[in-house]
Formats: C-alpha cells, structure tokens, sequence
C-alpha cells in the first residue's frame, strides 16, 4: 500500500472526492493530501469529513506541500 496519495479533486473522468471515498474504503489509514484550483470551503470540509490528512488550494507554496508531506512520512 502506498505511504501516502496526493490526490486532485478535479480529475478528467471522475471526483477526486469520489476517488477519496472509494480509497478510504479500501484503505481507512492511508493519508491523503487534496489538491484543488477551485477550492471552495465546502469541497475542503467535505475532504477532511471523507478523511483526507489535509487540502491544499492551488497555487501553494511548494514548502507547504513538502512540510506536510514530511509530516505525514513521519507520523
């Protein structure tokens, strides 16, 4: 299984939404970190009630995508 997923909430064919809810089924403990271009409260609240590790809005600061992925590693 994999350490952690980066997943964007708008994909080509299906919700990164979707796809976070069918992941956290197969796999409750694997983190995911959200990314998004339109990045709404709502969709943010929504990732973190289906269990993502945290939401990044696009552009981000490329540190703040490292530090939470050190975070995540190091939990």
């Amino acid at each position: 299984p994999p350490d952690l997923v980066i997943l964007d909430i708008m994909m080509p064919s299906l919700s990164g939404l979707y796809t976070l809810r069918e992941l956290k089924q197969l796999n409750s403990g694997v983190p995911v970190i959200m990314l998004t271009a339109y990045g709404t409260l709502g969709s943010a609240i929504e990732a973190l009630h289906l269990g993502a590790y945290d939401h990044l809005s696009k552009p981000f600061n490329t540190g703040t995508l490292l530090g939470m992925i050190k975070k995540v590693i190091s939990d």
